[in-house]
């Protein structure tokens, strides 16, 4: 009969080693995630709104290197997913929250805490101002403010579950909303005479390559969410198959929509595209929560709180979203320094922390310490590096 630490020890992941207890009273996660919830959940997470976007980047940079920067934006994400995998394995975290709050220094929590608070509730934000945009035409009964109040109200009862894999069904019709939208713009871009530029639109400038760069980088934002699929998971290998789809349905689906060139039949997708932010909202909400309600430190029931605190964040967001005048800018600021950061970035230093542990070295192959440092510092370079570029534009060629 084999001892029941041997038989614990045996449904964890080959890399996990305990971290000292932080008495954060995390909960056991409920891993009833398949390989399609967890697909459903990251690709609802990443496409979205990015894919009306996407064409302009081929207008700032001919096609080919257009396109090469998408493929390379898609590795460089698929490296800092192996990061945040890498790190939840060795220090058993089930959040992004519990892996900032095993950073070396409190400030760097909070550091972490301060960027996804302000980039999930800027994107939630865009997310009411996009539904109420494209849905009024087919609502025109309604005034901005209330097609907006009817958004946060919907949302409400789909922000309370717990698991990633609760939000199958909201996640299964963002997902069909993405693949109708692109179905449109295919049927656009071939029906042109030109469907294929036969020359660049522009040359390679700086100024093309650091306007595409972060709408490209940004196109594959889901890293926030990677922790708790990861953990919801029981058969962790089957992440690498995720993954796989993700990535490989993900450039497919944005260089497809990259190549339709701008028409008035685009409008044709508003009603999917508000749909989709509609859906989008409790996946994107999910890292927020996890903040919000690990500052509360357990001072109020769980439900009560969460409740209360999701109910004043929707507020909040419709508000902001029906009374700004221009949010365009300042969001353009937050996708550049939060968004880049946390995607990239603070990925690689994840893993960084968790492998510079003297203690915890012993669970690692000297090679495999070596070749796990060398991409979280390639992984801190980079976010760094494209966060610059993109607030350089901003500066100079705003």
């Amino acid at each position: 009969m084999m001892p029941p630490a041997a038989a614990a020890a045996e449904t964890k992941p080959l890399l996990y080693t305990e971290f000292p207890a932080l008495h954060d009273d995390e909960v056991v996660v409920p891993q009833d995630g398949t390989i399609v919830t967890s697909y459903l959940g990251l690709m609802s997470t990443m496409a979205g709104a990015c894919i009306l976007t996407l064409p302009s980047t081929m207008q700032m940079t001919p096609v080919l290197p257009s396109s090469f920067l998408l493929v390379a934006m898609a590795g460089l994400a698929y490296a800092g997913c192996v990061c945040i995998c890498i790190a939840c394995d060795g220090s058993g975290a089930t959040s992004f929250e519990s892996l900032a709050k095993r950073l070396r220094h409190p400030i760097q929590l909070w550091i972490v805490r301060g960027l996804v608070m302000l980039l999930l509730f800027g994107a939630v934000v865009m997310y009411v101002v996009i539904a109420t945009d494209m849905l009024q035409p087919f609502l025109p009964f309604l005034s901005r403010f209330v097609i907006g109040g009817l958004f946060a109200g919907i949302c409400l009862p789909l922000c309370l579950p717990d698991t990633v894999a609760a939000l199958k069904y909201t996640n299964s019709v963002v997902v069909c909303c993405v693949l109708y939208i692109v179905v449109v713009l295919v049927f656009q871009a071939v029906s042109q005479e030109n469907a294929w530029p036969s020359e660049p639109v522009s040359p390679v400038t700086f100024r093309g390559v650091a306007y595409t760069m972060p709408i490209q980088a940004l196109s594959y934002c889901m890293h926030l969410n990677i922790p708790q699929v990861y953990s919801e998971l029981p058969h962790k290998p089957s992440m690498s198959i995720v993954f796989a789809l993700l990535f490989g349905s993900g450039v497919a689906l944005y260089l497809t929509a990259a190549l339709a060139a701008d028409s008035p039949t685009i409008n044709g997708v508003r009603l999917a595209l508000g749909v989709c932010m509609l859906c989008k909202t409790p996946i994107t909400y999910q890292p927020l929560r996890e903040v919000m309600e690990d500052m509360a430190g357990g001072l109020f029931p769980k439900m009560a709180f969460r409740l209360a605190a999701t109910s004043v964040f929707l507020v909040a967001s419709w508000i902001l979203a029906v009374t700004a005048n221009d949010l365009s800018y300042v969001m353009d600021w937050v996708g550049a320094t939060a968004g880049v950061l946390l995607s990239f970035a603070f990925p690689g230093l994840f893993l960084w922390e968790m492998l510079d542990q003297d203690y915890h070295q012993q669970a690692y192959s000297t090679s495999q310490i070596r070749w796990y440092k060398v991409l979280a510092g390639f992984m801190v370079v980079t976010g760094v590096s494209l966060s610059a570029v993109s607030v350089a534009r901003m500066i100079w060629f705003y």
